[in-house]
């Protein structure tokens, strides 16, 4: 069983990843159902309104910009796997086109 958001997913197993056309196997996933969506939808929403209802528009620029600092650390710690996976992405897509 996989956990998403702190739940078991509805459904068991995984399935392939597969990146472009060329159908590379970019990893395993855990399968998900529809109601694993609308858990995750509902997190989603739950989150958003997390500041004690506020919305995302209304919240102050420091506040924001404390979340978008956190992003950004995140986004820098996994700068080599993006980087890779970017390239994947980009080398795929480019070999379609030529």
């Amino acid at each position: 069983m996989q956990y998403y958001l702190g739940r078991v997913h509805l459904k068991e197993g995984l399935v392939k990843l597969n990146v472009g056309l060329c159908g590379t196997v970019l990893r395993d996933i855990p399968a998900a159902i529809s109601e694993d969506v609308e858990l995750a939808v509902d997190a989603a929403r739950r989150a958003f309104a997390r500041n004690k209802g506020v919305d995302w528009v209304n919240t102050p620029g420091a506040v924001r910009a404390k979340y978008l600092h956190a992003i950004a650390a995140k986004i820098r710690e996994r700068k080599s796997e993006l980087a890779k996976l970017e390239a994947i992405d980009n080398s795929i897509l480019n070999e379609y086109m030529e």
